[in-house]
């Protein structure tokens, strides 16, 4: 018997958070929640040649408007290597421009209450905001030895009020199959 305090769900969070939608192309489909989507087109680059990889993303929450801290809640997608033989470099994509500022939710802070930290360190260039919580976050990607890669892509809304890193709720991984040739 097993105990549901445990189990995922698909129901939004007390503010209205949900897993964003995430999808690569109108073949694919649309994905949502940690299982997420993977590409169904396996991209094929040369050792050292630059490669956009983009992915769609979609905050499908429904917050209430009259409550300040629900105004405006970016979408976070941070690409990353999951498997390949070797190192990857990112690259910021002109799409992504660098922010001045970021805001960081910490959930653990010693009253159990968030708070919000400014860093003043702008994130790297395989982290995309997309401040109107959807869009196409596009990163460029350089391998450097061939093989079979993956590659993830992290979209989350961390910065709702009822959501964070620790929640299981509210973030969606997509996947993209790379071949890199000599």
């Amino acid at each position: 018997i097993g105990s549901v305090a445990y189990e995922l769900d698909w129901v939004a969070r007390p503010h209205g958070s949900l897993p964003p939608s995430v999808s690569f192309d109108s073949e694919s489909g649309v994905g949502r929640g940690p299982p997420g989507i993977m590409a169904e087109r396996t991209e094929t680059v040369s050792v050292g040649e630059p490669l956009t990889l983009s992915v769609n993303a979609t905050d499908p929450s429904e917050r209430d408007q009259d409550d300040a801290r629900n105004v405006s809640v970016p979408l976070r997608v941070v690409w990353s290597q999951l498997q390949g033989p070797g190192p990857v470099t990112y690259t910021r994509h002109e799409s992504n421009p660098v922010p001045e500022q970021e805001e960081v939710v910490d959930s653990t802070s010693a009253a159990g209450r968030r708070a919000i930290a400014r860093n003043n360190n702008p994130p790297g260039p395989e982290s995309v905001r997309l401040e109107e919580g959807h869009g196409l976050a596009s990163v460029i990607v350089t391998f450097s030895e061939p093989g079979e890669y993956v590659l993830r892509a992290q979209v989350d809304n961390f910065n709702a009020v009822d959501s964070a890193s620790n929640d299981q709720c509210c973030w969606t991984n997509g996947y993209v199959r790379v071949h890199v040739t000599r």
